[in-house]
């Protein structure tokens, strides 16, 4: 009973239980918040009453056999309780967060809205991003930037990127549902252009042409499983991001009413399909939350509250052993976050930070030189001042900081 309780204290990605052995020589443990330490034996006196160790006692002692061992993060622990079986546990109280391994990213938008690449991000673009600490790009791009002359355009701007260090994900912004055939008629003549680490995202917001009177859920989550079974039979081993209907949106990722219903979320089509099946694990989920209301991300002011529902999000898809990116959000603009966002706006980047067992990486949108000045999610700030510019709190805020 105690262990459950302990687990849904913590997120996953935040806890670490380090089972003190007492081994010879002596161990040392790191810890950081969230933390557990497990002794067979309670402390004794080397434990003062404040949770400091006593400065007559030169380590912790295991006192299952006499050993001491030493703490680095933190110097005062608490009992929390005990696990029958294991042992007294116990919490640093002065411990620093663990380090999020999420990689926190921009849509640089352009590409998307024209035919030409007049619009597409630029090098200096790139080196303006990577400069402010943003470490992943999400590239929307029409098809037509993927082929031809403007193939090879795309392929340089791409491998610019990854020599600075950032991830990218090549996203086919068409809002189309495809099947295994066309995704791969399309893509198996694009893919030798880009490196093998290149993220590729098979359709941005899948919400069109389906087949009239299908489950949409069910044609999304097959379509995704055949597709990535027939990109790795043919020797493709770049990440693969699906969305689905409902515009990807994480809060629709679950809408389970019963085995008999019709499904009504990805999560839950993806587990009446026998889940996605990668080889190399390596398929991810692209999802989506804006935050105004109808989450239609095209009101400033936010309606939405808590977490947005992204640790609800995290603990769906870590249940199913789904691993995602969140691809698409907003809550501000260079010149500030509106007053109705800044609590949900916070909260959700803290969950995001707290789940980055299974959240990889997030790309905000309103990145790029073509917006307008005054489009509500607009991250840079005037033009030609960005690369230059103190960041705002929002650029803070959106960089992990």
């Amino acid at each position: 009973m105690f262990a459950a309780l302990m687990l849904l204290a913590f997120p996953a990605v935040a806890q670490t239980v380090h089972v003190v052995t007492g081994a010879d020589p002596t161990p040392s443990y790191e810890v950081r918040e969230g933390d557990t330490l497990v002794l067979r034996k309670a402390m004794g006196r080397e434990m003062k009453a404040d949770g400091s160790r006593d400065r007559t006692f030169a380590a912790w002692i295991d006192r299952a056999n006499g050993r001491g061992w030493n703490m680095v993060g933190a110097s005062t622990l608490a009992l929390i309780g005990y696990e029958a079986g294991k042992g007294y546990v116990y919490r640093p109280m002065d411990a620093a967060p663990r380090p999020s391994s999420t990689r926190f990213g921009v849509n640089l938008s352009g590409c998307e809205f024209a035919a030409s690449t007049a619009l597409c991000p630029t090098p200096a673009d790139i080196d303006a991003y990577a400069a402010k600490g943003f470490t992943l790009i999400r590239l929307p791009v029409q098809d037509l930037h993927l082929r031809g002359d403007n193939l090879a355009k795309i392929a340089a701007l791409v491998a610019y990127a990854q020599g600075k260090g950032l991830q990218v994900i090549l996203d086919r912004h068409d809002y189309k549902r495809h099947s295994a055939a066309d995704a791969w008629a399309f893509w198996r003549g694009v893919l030798p252009a880009f490196s093998a680490d290149t993220l590729i995202e098979l359709a941005n917001e899948p919400v069109k042409e389906y087949p009239a009177g299908a489950n949409q859920w069910m044609v999304s989550a097959q379509d995704t499983k055949d597709t990535v079974a027939l990109f790795r039979a043919n020797g493709i081993t770049n990440p693969i991001l699906y969305g689905s209907p409902g515009y990807s949106a994480t809060f629709r990722f679950v809408k389970f009413k019963s085995a008999k219903a019709p499904a009504e979320g990805m999560g839950d089509a993806i587990d009446r399909v026998g889940g996605i099946g990668d080889p190399l694990n390596k398929t991810f989920f692209s999802g989506h939350r804006y935050l105004d209301s109808g989450s239609s991300g095209t009101k400033a002011a936010c309606a939405t509250t808590g977490d947005a529902g992204i640790g609800e999000w995290a603990a769906s898809m870590r249940k199913r052993g789904i691993k995602g990116y969140f691809t698409e959000f907003a809550y501000g603009r260079h010149s500030g976050i509106p007053a109705s966002c800044a609590e949900v706006g916070a909260a959700m980047m803290a969950a995001v930070k707290a789940n980055s067992d299974v959240i990889l990486g997030t790309t905000v949108w309103g990145g790029g030189r073509a917006w307008p000045e005054g489009y509500a999610f607009k991250v840079e700030s005037p033009k030609g001042t960005f690369k230059t510019a103190a960041d705002s709190p929002y650029v803070a805020q959106l960089t992990g900081r």
